[in-house]
């Protein structure tokens, strides 16, 4: 969950695997643990490989193994510290706004970085690419987008 949450285009590129039966289906073969067999499908070994690059893990699924680096452990427990301190901070502000019964029905809080712009460009670049390559595949229409 860290690396999804500290890597926007991972979490662009899962966000667009919900739409995609068979990508979904490869992601929770990977998720699953084994190695995953794209096939013929071009449009999913690309989708798989472009996730493994931006989560950092191997192209069989499996999280790549620890490092010795003690400046990325020191960042990762500093993430983690952040992080708890954050959501005890949200915690503690729904409690103040929120009734206890609607707060007795949520079954999680999770709690995000505010996203860049860089961020938000790939993001939407994902997402007008996807547009585009739809609009080609379903009606024969070609769409350009500039910045």
């Amino acid at each position: 969950m860290a690396q999804v949450q500290a890597s926007p285009r991972g979490a662009a590129l899962l966000t667009s695997a919900f739409s995609d039966p068979a990508k979904m289906s490869a992601l929770q073969a990977a998720m699953a643990g084994g190695v995953v067999d794209a096939g013929e499908d071009a449009d999913v070994a690309l989708f798989l490989e472009e996730l493994a690059g931006a989560l950092d893990v191997d192209v069989g699924g499996l999280p790549d193994t620890p490092t010795d680096d003690p400046v990325a452990d020191a960042a990762d427990a500093a993430d983690a510290s952040l992080y708890a301190e954050m959501s005890t901070v949200v915690k503690a502000e729904l409690e103040a706004a929120m009734r206890p019964e609607f707060l007795n029905r949520v079954d999680e809080i999770v709690v995000f970085s505010p996203l860049a712009g860089a961020d938000l460009d790939s993001i939407c670049s994902l997402m007008v690419d996807g547009v585009a390559a739809r609009a080609q595949r379903e009606r024969a229409i070609s769409l350009r987008v500039g910045n």
